[in-house]
């Protein structure tokens, strides 16, 4: 089996999430270099989510990062979302994700035994 390059797998990794995970708004996801050791963020602005996402980390954990930011604009509920950061629907929405893309890697078929 051919291994992945990191940009196919980021590709594949979005289009994968707008299919199975759609949001409430549209999305825009960037990766860029942040500062400090910030891996990424989640910002509603003009009714658009905006995922940044630090370039400057391995890739994964940009691909962690990608996913917790992901679960954050699922969970999105106004206001409120800031005081409920990391609240308890947003565990259970990370939780789903990150256990959906282990089983899902990439669309590539598992590897078999023997």
């Amino acid at each position: 089996m051919a291994r992945l390059t990191t940009n196919t797998k980021w590709r594949r990794m979005l289009a994968w999430l707008r299919r199975e995970f759609p949001l409430q708004r549209p999305v825009t996801v960037r990766r860029l270099r942040l500062l400090g050791d910030e891996c990424g963020t989640c910002v509603l602005e003009r009714q658009r989510f905006r995922l940044e996402i630090a370039s400057n980390q391995c890739s994964t954990l940009q691909r962690d990062s990608l996913l917790h930011e992901w679960a954050h604009a699922m969970t999105w509920f106004g206001a409120d979302a800031v005081r409920q950061f990391h609240g308890p629907e947003w565990g259970l929405a990370y939780a789903k994700l990150y256990r959906r893309f282990l089983v899902w890697n990439y669309g590539r078929k598992a590897k078999s035994d023997g």
